[in-house]
């Protein structure tokens, strides 16, 4: 059987291959193609890229039952392309010493387990619209398309969930996500779109101290750029005791945001940002910045919790302010728009903007509103 090196000719090889690495020091490695055959293949000491071909018939896979594949030193790649559903690895292949994994389907569910690798630092899945179900020690996983989305930590032992993996990257999928992690300090959603099919995000993970920043990028329940009744997308996280949420390059609506142990919130959006509720009821402070627009319809915050924001896009808080909460947007540039209970016994403002507040009735005592500059 023949493998093509890169950049380093053609290397032919019996159903063994193996490369002194004491004479590959300095290489960046090699790249290995799987053959239909049995394949024994043990890597350099550079970055040795290894590919194969899942099709799920005898006569044309390439990632075959007995397969035994080592990346050896380096930071090596298996990237394997399935045509068929790809449910698990061949029979009695074996993988070790691999630090990046990807696996794309043009067809078919993918369920990949990579537990037994050793250490790997990425998986990457790249579905249509199947299932995808990924179980592994990496650090990173990023999936791309699919319908349901299950990603699940194993780092300490198979039954139970680790801490290794801290960022999860979900693009296109037309299901729920769930997410078993303990560690799980990244979690980005993007291009979540159409009310029909996209699913919600849940993240299990067990109590300790622990900051989440969720990155929203183009979600949008109803895919029609705007705020829409009925529909929305939840993302919910119960033991993370940071919350930090972001809005990036694509506008996000019909957000729905749950977080019951979080103390501390932030909202940073770049750009136009909609939530239909933001539920953090042991959130004490919520920081809101960026140059995007922010509209929250519905929140849930700690009664004497302290809102402040440096947001210049403007911040719509639809729902009203309770007594003992407090809005402090002296630095906050856009306009506001904000309402405030009655009875209210603290000192509210807002900034530079042409502000709308709203007053529900007399203030109780120590309540007042500053409005700043601007037509208020």
């Amino acid at each position: 059987m023949n493998y093509k090196g890169a950049g380093a000719g053609e290397v032919a090889a019996t159903a063994s291959y193996a490369v002194d690495q004491s004479k590959q020091a300095g290489n960046p490695g090699q790249s290995f193609a799987l053959t239909n055959g049995t394949d024994t293949v043990v890597g350099t000491s550079g970055n040795d890229t290894i590919s194969g071909v899942f099709n799920g018939s005898a006569t044309t896979d390439t990632l075959t039952v007995f397969d035994s594949i080592d990346g050896g030193a380096g930071t090596d790649t298996l990237n394997i392309v399935a045509t068929a559903a790809f449910t698990s690895m061949p029979g009695g292949a074996t993988v070790a010493n691999v630090e990046n994994v990807s696996v794309k389907s043009s067809s078919g569910a993918v369920t990949l387990d990579t537990t037994s690798w050793g250490t790997t630092n990425s998986v990457n899945v790249e579905a249509q619209s199947a299932a995808v179900s990924v179980t592994t020690k990496a650090a990173a996983v990023t999936t791309k398309g699919g319908s349901t989305v299950a990603v699940t930590d194993t780092s300490t032992t198979s039954s139970l969930t680790g801490s290794t993996l801290t960022s999860v990257t979900v693009n296109g999928a037309t299901g729920d996500q769930t997410i078993t992690a303990n560690g799980l300090t990244s979690l980005n959603l993007t291009n979540l779109v159409g009310a029909n099919t996209v699913g919600d995000t849940t993240v299990t993970a067990a109590a300790g101290t622990r900051a989440l920043t969720v990155t929203y990028n183009g979600v949008d329940a109803s895919n029609d750029g705007a705020a829409t009744d009925g529909s929305t997308l939840v993302m919910t996280d119960a033991t993370a005791t940071t919350l930090n949420i972001k809005a990036v390059t694509a506008k996000s609506y019909d957000v729905t945001t749950v977080t019951e142990a979080a103390t501390a919130v932030t909202v940073d959006a770049s750009v136009a940002f909609q939530m239909d509720a933001l539920t953090a009821s042991a959130a004490k402070t919520v920081g809101i910045s960026g140059a995007g627009a922010v509209t929250i319809t519905a929140d849930t915050f700690d009664s004497a919790a302290v809102i402040t924001s440096t947001n210049t896009g403007g911040v719509t808080l639809s729902q009203a302010l309770s007594a003992g909460q407090q809005f402090v947007g002296t630095a906050s540039t856009g306009n506001d728009n904000i309402s405030v209970a009655a009875s209210s016994t603290v000192a509210n403002t807002t900034g530079a903007g042409d502000d709308t507040v709203i007053i529900a009735g007399a203030f109780g005592t120590g309540g007042s509103v500053d409005a700043g500059d601007g037509t208020d």
